[in-house]
């Protein structure tokens, strides 16, 4: 091909449509990588991306890019690449999670995948009846919909039909809506009916809790 037609069609249509598609196929990369990873990975490897870039727009805003050392370039090429081949190498498993190292406290807002969903609204509980495994830690995924309302969910044993209320079973923390809360604990060791309500409003918040 002579050097002219190639300067002139070939590559005004070819370097467009290069860089397109190299910021598609990165897109589309760092898109899968935050998604596939657990959100405290997800967020270091943002966090991290980002701040290299910040970093290469600073060193190129204080220095022509002729003038950047070997050094320099390396650390920007690095800081760029090394989290997102962590996160893809984590993402397909290739690298277990557990090698990448994360926050070791407990995850407060993690939802158990056998929580027992109970909601709030319009002062009401709209489930009357809970229906847990006994003997066993179970949680209770709480949601108060009642926006700046207080709710909560103590559970009673039941004494020839009567809640005890003088030793809950279970004291769950009262807290405002709109929010949610997951309450976690250890089921009665004995099968049998008891008692739940929200202790702000038991007139109108009761209910039984069924343990199997």
């Amino acid at each position: 091909m002579k050097p002219d037609v190639r300067d002139r069609l070939v590559l005004p249509l070819l370097v467009p449509v290069g860089l397109l598609a190299a910021v598609a196929v990165t897109a589309v990369t760092f898109g899968m990588i935050l998604f596939f990873n657990p959100i405290i990975v997800s967020l270091t490897i943002a966090i991290v991306v980002a701040g290299s870039i910040l970093a290469a727009f600073g060193l190129a805003s204080a220095a022509r890019a002729s003038e950047l050392t070997r050094a320099k370039r390396a650390v920007i090429v690095v800081a760029g690449v090394a989290p997102l081949l962590i996160g893809a190498l984590s993402a397909t498993n290739v690298l277990p999670v557990d090698a990448v190292k994360v926050a070791d406290e407990e995850c407060e807002f993690c939802i158990p995948e056998d929580a027992v969903e109970v909601v709030a609204e319009g002062t009401v509980f709209e489930q009357d009846t809970i229906e847990l495994p006994a003997a066993e830690e179970v949680s209770i995924l709480f949601i108060n919909r009642d926006q700046g309302i207080p709710h909560n969910i103590y559970i009673y044993a039941l004494s020839q039909g009567e809640p005890v209320k003088t030793d809950a079973v279970f004291a769950g923390e009262t807290f405002n809506g709109l929010a949610q809360r997951v309450y976690t604990f250890e089921a009665p060791e004995e099968p049998g009916e008891f008692y739940f309500e929200c202790t702000v409003h038991p007139n109108d918040m009761f209910g039984t809790v069924v343990f199997e």
